[in-house]
């Protein structure tokens, strides 16, 4: 029991600010040297903790754990809501459990905090790597008489590899692959992770490997040598590290102080909702005291490479990574930045003071700001909230030294934005084709569940209307969001959409369909076209998915390295 509740101590509330509990995110108190007020919509307690853990360990299927060699290694919250669509304590926690000394993975489904209600059921896949075993296998590595000794004398560092946990393998055909993934033939029994080790004397003149990768199998602590590569591009990886999934972070956020516009309830990435989580996660969002959205989060994210020189990834959206962001502590994972907060976007450096959620004002804007790590990618995140009531959901790439990202390829990410103008639900999605151009052009209604695309020289637009009071959600693409199918890329439908728009799934307190729980080689691509089942979309309450695909040459130099455009669309309301 004490090693279950370790686990979990990161779920437990710390509150720096000793900012008021305001679980329907009024009377928020106004922070000293910031322009925004703040409040906690929860708590969780030392208590709660210790019931849920109680509770857990009871379960029959959980006595194998007594003595066993194991690691929880997600934490995922069920996010619930009250009959107002105000988040509320979660209302039940997934908990992804390796037993080595059984090599079974398990999933715990569980009530938070009593637990009366516990599930659990072994898991059909290989759940993610979390930052702890991460650091664990890097030891095993450390530890080896001959593949260890750059690390013990302080000639290398480490970092995530991709594949997180080898769970498949490359198609057969390639003849080299640059993550070292095996080619052919099946994947390993056993729980087995990447570790890179990136060596000091490296370089093309010295004739020394840049990096190596190698493969620790958990179950036995052995390290099998994948294979080691010349060449590298991207940034040096920092020490700064990562963080684990499941961290407390959760708070109410106004702005600006004294006549706010905007009122937003957020949540960390460690502690984002979904399989691979969804990076900042913002709820029950208000401007000039109605509601615009219920939920927004990016829950779905994945890259191939050209020529199946690595991957395909499904990558992950919890892993926080070093920002800089100087200023005051506000909840757990979140901090004001007194001058905009940096990431490797910005000063092309893998390194920072801060690890989780920068929110600084720039110019007219609010803004939230994160860096995720996912194996040498580093993914920036940011929601950026305009005065004049425009959102700005942005998305930028970085990455770190790899031979991997030498190589050509295709970034997507997927956005998940349910709508609620005013509170209602009597939705409508409308479209139209270059309405700045076409004196003629008019809103046509998507009348059914469907999947739509932008298209090269059209200025594609979308809007979310109520139709019983009358305000606009208009989504106006960036003109670098990209396109499903890039010219020349393999293979051609692989980003599978630009925009669907779908019913709700769920009952109001506890949403469904928030991501499409894609796993393994077969699971890298966007899954959601079969939420689309020609469910009529008129006066309904509706999700939209909204897509960017960022295609990357592949290059060692650093104007391809470097570059980071932002992508994402604005979200301007109009009939305000």
């Amino acid at each position: 029991m004490k090693r279950m509740y370790r686990a979990l101590q990161g779920l437990k509330t710390e509150n720096p600010m000793r900012l008021p509990l305001r679980p329907t995110g009024e009377n928020l108190m106004p922070v000293r040297g910031t322009t925004i007020s703040a409040g906690l919509a929860y708590e969780v307690t030392d208590r709660m903790i210790e019931d849920f853990v109680a509770g857990i360990v009871r379960h029959p299927k959980l006595k194998s754990l007594e003595n066993a060699r194991y690691r929880v290694v997600q934490i995922i919250p069920e996010m619930t809501f009250d009959r107002n669509g105000l988040p509320v304590t979660p209302g039940a926690y997934r908990l992804q459990i390796y037993n080595y000394d059984r090599n079974e993975p398990l999933e715990v489904m569980a009530d938070f905090p009593r637990a009366r209600n516990v599930e659990v059921k072994r898991m059909e896949h290989q759940p993610e790597s979390s930052w702890e075993e991460h650091l664990h296998a890097v030891e095993i590595v450390r530890q080896h008489p001959k593949f260890g000794e750059p690390l013990r004398t302080g000639r290398a560092t480490t970092s995530r590899g991709m594949p997180s946990v080898l769970d498949y393998v490359a198609e057969p055909g390639v003849k080299r692959r640059f993550d070292a993934m095996p080619i052919g033939g099946k994947p390993p029994v056993n729980r087995t992770v990447s570790v890179i080790v990136h060596f000091n004397d490296a370089g093309i003149l010295s004739g020394n490997p840049d990096h190596a990768v190698y493969w620790v199998d958990l179950v036995n602590n052995t390290v099998e040598f994948g294979d080691a590569f010349i060449m590298a591009c991207g940034a040096p990886s920092s020490a700064c590290g990562s963080n684990g999934r499941g961290l407390a972070g959760n708070i109410w956020i106004e702005w600006p102080t004294g006549n706010p516009v905007w009122r937003i309830n957020t949540t960390r990435p460690s502690s984002s909702s979904g399989g691979s989580g969804s990076g900042i996660e913002i709820f029950s969002v208000d401007y000039m005291g109605k509601r615009v959205l219920k939920r927004g989060g990016l829950p779905v994210l994945n890259v191939y490479y050209d020529g199946n020189a690595c991957g395909p990834y499904r990558d992950w959206m919890y892993n926080e990574n070093c920002i800089t962001a100087t200023g005051t502590d506000l909840g757990p994972g979140y901090r004001w930045s007194n001058n905009p907060s940096t990431n490797i976007c910005d000063v092309r450096n893998d390194a920072g003071n801060f690890t989780g959620v920068g929110v600084y004002e720039s110019g007219n804007e609010l803004v939230m700001m994160c860096e995720c790590s996912a194996g040498w990618y580093r993914y920036i995140m940011e929601w950026r909230f305009h005065r004049d009531g425009i959102i700005r959901p942005r998305f930028k790439y970085g990455y770190t030294m790899q031979s991997c990202v030498c190589s050509g390829r295709t970034h997507h990410a997927y956005w998940r934005l349910d709508f609620d103008l005013n509170g209602t639900a009597d939705h409508v999605v409308e479209e139209i084709d270059n309405p700045t151009r076409d004196p003629r052009a008019r809103w046509d209604l998507i009348r059914m569940e469907s999947k739509r695309f932008r298209r090269p020289g059209v200025d594609r637009r979308w809007r979310v209307r109520n139709t019983a009071s009358g305000e606009v959600a208009e989504i106006i693409p960036n003109e670098k969001d990209g396109y499903t199918n890039w010219p020349g890329t393999s293979p051609v439908d692989y980003g599978k959409g630009d925009l669907w728009v779908l019913r709700y799934a769920g009952n109001g307190t506890t949403d469904q369909q928030i991501d499409d729980s894609g796993t393994g080689q077969s699971g890298t691509q966007i899954k959601i076209d079969s939420f689309a089942n020609r469910e009529s979309t008129v006066n309904q309450n509706l999700v939209v998915w909204y897509g960017v695909h960022l295609r990357k040459t592949g290059s060692a130099s650093y104007p391809d390295d470097w570059d980071c455009p932002p992508l994402g669309p604005d979200i301007v309301l109009r009939n305000w």
